[in-house]
């Protein structure tokens, strides 16, 4: 996310997974260590659930100062949303269907233009409002108001016209143009319905917890960076049909805690003060070790969406506006290292812009090869000759691209390495937050690779990132030439038309080898993440989106 954002810091590696876990609507599976099975089924064992107990959650990373569900793209905070929030559908994390949540039905037009749901009755918000039609149109009308506070959003509502209230418990919701994408959007904890009430309060407001929704906890108190504190609600009784709980939450309270040292959080978990420890950064054989032996098992999911990748900036004057040097950078990069490396033997090697969990992933590993003398033999043709300490020069410029990046990194630094073999020199700019945002809007960017992901278990989720007809943000525009930008955009709409799901299909495999071909997009690794849990955590369950389900989480005495 994740963190889910635009960019993210490039020293938070994902984390290394010791489960298999079946993607079983997409057809496929990931082939880890089977050592795994005894601590997801540990984690996640029958019995019958005690009521009460306070779950008390460990953090090692905030990525935004903000908890509004609409505006949050963050992993950490949007877990937290998943259960303070509910949305019109759910999405089946086994098969990927939509099933009823607050809608128990919906239609769509055959231009995909406009979307019929009909509402749940009974729905109460936690402010004590009704859950009816009015309230997803003030819902919906504000997430579009949002604009790019919404990074998420601003492509889930593109071509947004409104939400007309057909009757109290009908709305249909219409768009300018088609927008086939929609409906798995409204599955999303971005396109949650908070109270009406909710929006009087501004943006900024929201974000620090100023909102009602209608989920199974409520917010007690959320305090960047710090933590939360979310309270079980009485009386919850319109969970998915997915869920294993149909009532209330069995926990009483939920407390999450940023703890940014991974031996604080590791040793905290051990200890007991934490139920659930989850960082970002790899865990080493040395700390999955120790959580084993203080009796806690591991618990992992894999993310749909899009891979950790790099995007070029191709703004003309930066070194890789040359396609050749593009080329050979693409050639340049050891995948299969960096998951046996950084994280182990057996983790997934990358081999697409879209995770392989995410509908309509399409393999291009045969376009993400590692060739370095096919790389040295393009430099050398394109004039770039082995200059001081290897690195090569042309016209008294050194092949030097600078990344900037937040923390320290074990890809970034394994990828150094890599590249330094072939002549290219990567440089790593350690800076703050605000420092690499500077870098990269100022015209330009004083950049040349930028690291990103995002999370969703739909294709259009690469719209995000890289439609420049939808997102304004430099670097995306930054990453493109003028043709590249008009291509894009024009197959990101082909997407949004196609209703048929062969001619989707189709469309966004096109994308995915077109991003990598012209050499966009440099994927580095697959996401999957690992929490350490304690064994007295029992009924752990995720969302598609990869976000934990606390409704059925229980605790044993």
């Amino acid at each position: 996310m994740e963190r889910s954002r635009p960019l993210k810091p490039s020293g938070v590696a994902l984390l290394l997974t010791l489960v298999a876990l079946l993607a079983a609507g997409f057809g496929l599976s990931r082939s880890l260590s089977t050592a795994s099975a005894k601590s997801i089924s540990a984690a996640t064992s029958a019995g019958t659930p005690v009521h009460g107990g306070d779950l008390t959650i460990g953090f090692d990373l905030n990525v935004e100062n903000c908890i509004d569900p609409n505006q949050d793209f963050g992993l950490e905070n949007r877990d937290l949303d998943r259960n303070l929030v509910d949305s019109l559908t759910d999405q089946d994390p086994s098969t990927g269907a939509l099933v009823p949540w607050l809608a128990t039905s919906w239609s769509s037009n055959k231009t995909s233009t406009v979307f019929t749901f009909h509402l749940r009755h009974g729905v109460t918000f936690s402010d004590g409002e009704k859950f009816n039609a009015a309230a997803v149109k003030t819902a919906y009308d504000n997430v579009y108001k949002l604009g790019p506070l919404s990074l998420l959003g601003i492509t889930y509502v593109a071509g947004y016209v409104g939400t007309d209230v057909v009757n109290n418990y009908e709305v249909k919701v219409v768009f300018s143009q088609p927008n086939a994408q929609f409906l798995q959007a409204s599955a999303t904890t971005v396109m949650g319905i908070l109270s009406p009430k909710s929006y009087n309060n501004t943006p900024a407001q929201r974000c620090l917890g100023q909102f009602w929704g209608s989920g199974p906890f409520t917010l007690q108190s959320y305090t960047p960076g710090v933590g939360a504190v979310l309270l079980r609600r009485a009386g919850y009784a319109w969970p998915s049909s997915i869920e294993s709980n149909q009532g209330p939450a069995y926990l009483s309270e939920i407390t999450a805690k940023w703890i940014p040292e991974d031996s604080v959080l590791i040793g905290s978990l051990n200890s007991g003060q934490l139920n659930l420890a989850w960082p970002r950064v790899a865990l080493s054989a040395a700390n999955r070790q120790l959580i084993e032996s203080a009796g806690g098992d591991i618990f992992s999911r894999p993310y749909p969406g899009i891979t950790d990748l790099l995007l070029s900036n191709q703004t003309p004057g930066r070194i890789l506006a040359d396609p050749i040097v593009r080329e050979a950078l693409q050639e340049s990069i050891n995948r299969a290292q960096i998951a046996s490396t950084v994280f182990s033997p057996d983790y997934p090697v990358v081999t697409s812009v879209l995770e392989d969990t995410t509908p309509d992933y399409t393999d291009e590993s045969s376009l993400l090869g590692y060739d370095p003398k096919a790389a040295e033999a393009l430099l050398t043709k394109d004039g770039w000759v082995p200059g001081s300490g290897g690195i090569r020069v042309k016209d008294g410029r050194k092949l030097t691209l600078i990344e900037p990046i937040t923390e320290p990194s074990p890809i970034v630094d394994l990828l150094q390495s890599q590249l330094a073999k072939v002549g290219i020199q990567l440089q790593e700019d350690l800076v703050t937050t605000a420092e690499e945002e500077s870098m990269i809007d100022e015209p330009g960017g004083n950049y040349d690779l930028a690291e990103t992901y995002y999370t969703r278990g739909d294709p259009d989720v690469l719209a995000s990132v890289l439609d420049t007809a939808i997102v304004s943000s430099a670097y995306v525009k930054q990453s493109q030439t003028a043709a590249q930008q008009a291509k894009l955009a024009a197959l990101f709409a082909a997407g949004n038309k196609a209703i048929v799901p062969a001619q989707r299909q189709t469309i966004y495999s096109e994308i995915q080898n077109y991003l990598i071909s012209q050499d966009i997009a440099f994927p580095l690794d697959e996401r999957l993440e690992v929490t350490g849990v304690s064994s007295k955590v029992h009924g752990l369950a995720v969302t598609d989106e990869g976000l934990t389900i606390f409704n059925n989480v229980w605790l044993s005495k």
